[in-house]
C-alpha cells in the first residue's frame, strides 16, 4: 500500500464488533450480502517480476534518488549493492536473464532446505536463568540461589569448562572421571560376552556389584581414553583377544564370577534371530534408510488397546505387504503399550523406559513362536527353496544347511538323525498332500521354481528344526 508491501490477513466469520482494528485498509461484507461493490483505479500489470524498488516509486516514491543523494562515503553497503543492481538493470540487457536463473536456482535450493526435517534444539542463554532452592517444594517462596555444579564426591570442574552443557561434557570425559570410561567399557564388554565385568550394569554406585576383574576394567578404560574414545578401537581389541577366540566348551564349574576360561554361551537378541531367520531364508532386504514397516501382527492385538482412531493415531494396524515383511527389525513400527509379540517374546523391551541391560528367559512360548509364526516358517521354507534348487545329493543337502545356518560341517550323528526326520516328514506328507499344501501357501512370499511339493514341504520341517537348535539362536 502506497508502494510498501502490506501484510495480508483473511478473517473468517468475524462479526464487526468483535474485528480487530486495522489502521490501513480493511474490506468485508456480511454474510449472505452481495459482496464487496467497488472500482479499482490504476491496475498495471507486468511481464516480469516487479522489485521492491519499482513498487515503491509506483507508489510516489523514489527510494534510488534518495542514495544517490547521499555522499558515497555515507551510503551502507546494502545501499550501493542496491544502487549497483539498478544500474546494471538500466543498461545491460543480459542482467536480467542472470538475474532469473539465479533466482530460479535458489527456488530449487530453498525447495530442498524445505524438505529437510527440522527439529527442535536448546542453545544456552546470554545471561543464566537464576535458580533457586524451593523450602519445602513451595514454588511461590524462594529460598537460596544456586549456581550449575557437579557432585562434591566426584572431581570438580576446572576454569576452562563453562557452567554450562559444553562444560558438563567437558566434565563428563575428563580423564579424571572415574566412571565414564568404565561405564562404557563394561556395556560394550557385556555386548560380546553377554556377562560383563560388573554385573550391575545400570549402576556403579555404592549399591552396584563390584568387578570380577577390576585390573582388566582398569586398563580397558584406559585404553578407551588413550584411543581418543575411539568405540572401533575398543571392540576391535576385545573381538581380537584371545578371550574372546576361544572355545564355548566348559572346563571349570559356573561361579558368579568365571574367569573366562571359556566363550561364554549367550543367546542372540530378539531382532537378530529374526533378522538371521530371515537373512538365511534368503528373504532379507538389506535396504538401508527409509519409513518404519509393519511386518506380520497377530490380528486384531491393537484393536484391544485401541482409542479412538479419529482423535489418536497408531490406534489400527495394517500390515505391510511385500518387502515391508521381511526388512531388518530396526525398521519395524514401535508402538510402546504393544511392543512386536514375536520380539517381545524373546525379552525384547517395550522402550516404556530406558535399561542397560535385557533380562534372558526360556519359555516355551519361544519355541511356539519359531515352529509357528509366518516369518519364521517363510525363512525356513525359503531356505529349503533354495537347497532343492542346488545339483547336490540328500547327504550334501543336509551339510550345507547346517554350513548356513550354524557355520560349521555336520557330524555324522547328526546326519543321521536329520536324514529320518527327513524320511519321516517325506511319508507324512505323501499321506497328507492337503497338510503339504497349507504349509507351502502359508505367508505371503513365493516359491521359485517348479519343486514337488511334497518334497519342499519335507525339507522346510528340516530345515525349521536345524533353525530352531541352540546354536542357531546361541553365539557359539
Amino acid at each position: 500500500m502506497d508502494g510498501d508491501a502490506t501484510s495480508f490477513e483473511l478473517l473468517k466469520a468475524t462479526g464487526l464488533l468483535t474485528a480487530p482494528s486495522i489502521s490501513e485498509l480493511s474490506i468485508g461484507g456480511a454474510s449472505g450480502a452481495s459482496g464487496f461493490r467497488g472500482m479499482i483505479d490504476e491496475v498495471r500489470a507486468f511481464s516480469r517480476k516487479v522489485t521492491d524498488d519499482e513498487v515503491s516509486r509506483l507508489g510516489g516514491g523514489n527510494p534510488i534518488r534518495t542514495i544517490i543523494d547521499l555522499p558515497e562515503n555515507e551510503r551502507t553497503d546494502e545501499q550501493t549493492e542496491k544502487l549497483a543492481r539498478y544500474v546494471l538493470r538500466q543498461t545491460d540487457p543480459g542482467f536480467e536473464k542472470l538475474q532469473a536463473t539465479i533466482d530460479e536456482q535458489q527456488s530449487v535450493l530453498d525447495g530442498i532446505t524445505k524438505s529437510i526435517s527440522t527439529t527442535m534444539v536448546m542453545s544456552e542463554r546470554d545471561e543464566p536463568r537464576k535458580t533457586f532452592v524451593f523450602p519445602s517444594g513451595t514454588y511461590q517462596t524462594k529460598g537460596e540461589e544456586v549456581s550449575p555444579g557437579t557432585p562434591s564426591v566426584l572431581h570438580s570442574m576446572t576454569s576452562e569448562m563453562p557452567p554450562n552443557r559444553l562444560g558438563l561434557a567437558h566434565w563428563i570425559v575428563d580423564k579424571r572421571n572415574p566412571l565414564t570410561a568404565r561405564v562404557t567399557v563394561n556395556r560394550i564388554w557385556a555386548l560380546f560376552f553377554g556377562s560383563p565385568l560388573v554385573a550391575t550394569v545400570e549402576d556403579f554406585g555404592t549399591r552396584g556389584s563390584l568387578p570380577s576383574h577390576p585390573k582388566l576394567l582398569d586398563w580397558l578404560a584406559v585404553e578407551f581414553i588413550e584411543s581418543g574414545w575411539d568405540v572401533k578401537h575398543l571392540v576391535k581389541l576385545i573381538t581380537t583377544s584371545r578371550t574372546y577366540q576361544q572355545s564355548s566348551n566348559q572346563m571349570v564349574s559356573e561361579r558368579p564370577f568365571p574367569l573366562y576360561s571359556s566363550f561364554p554361551r549367550q543367546r542372540l537378541t530378539a531382532e537378530t534371530i529374526r533378522d538371521a531367520a530371515i537373512s538365511n531364508g534368503g528373504l532379507l532386504v538389506d535396504r538401508i534408510g527409509g519409513s518404519s514397516v509393519y511386518p506380520y501382527h497377530p490380528r486384531g492385538l491393537w484393536k484391544e488397546v485401541s482409542f479412538n482412531p479419529r482423535d489418536f493415531t497408531a490406534q489400527i494396524y495394517i500390515q505391510g505387504r511385500g518387502e515391508d515383511l521381511y526388512r531388518r527389525s530396526m525398521y519395524t513400527f514401535w508402538k510402546r503399550t504393544v511392543p512386536p509379540p514375536e520380539l517381545a517374546v524373546f525379552d525384547a523391551v517395550n522402550r516404556e523406559t530406558c535399561v542397560a541391560r535385557r533380562p534372558v528367559t526360556n519359555t516355551p512360548m519361544q519355541a511356539l513362536v519359531l515352529m509357528n509364526s509366518p516369518t519364521h516358517v517363510e525363512s525356513a521354507r525359503g531356505l529349503a527353496n533354495q537347497l532343492l534348487r542346488m545339483e547336490l545329493s540328500q547327504d550334501e543337502r543336509l551339510s550345507r544347511l547346517f554350513r548356513i545356518v550354524v557355520s560349521r560341517p555336520i557330524l555324522d550323528a547328526e546326519l543321521l538323525v536329520l536324514t529320518t526326520l527327513l524320511d519321516s516328514q517325506l511319508k507324512a506328507f505323501k499321506r497328507d498332500q492337503t497338510a503339504a499344501q497349507a504349509l507351502l501357501d502359508f505367508g505371503e512370499s513365493n516359491v521359485i521354481g517348479t519343486i514337488d511339493v511334497t518334497e519342499l514341504a519335507a525339507w522346510t520341517v528340516v530345515c525349521s528344526t536345524v533353525m530352531m537348535t541352540d546354536e542357531a539362536l546361541y553365539k557359539p
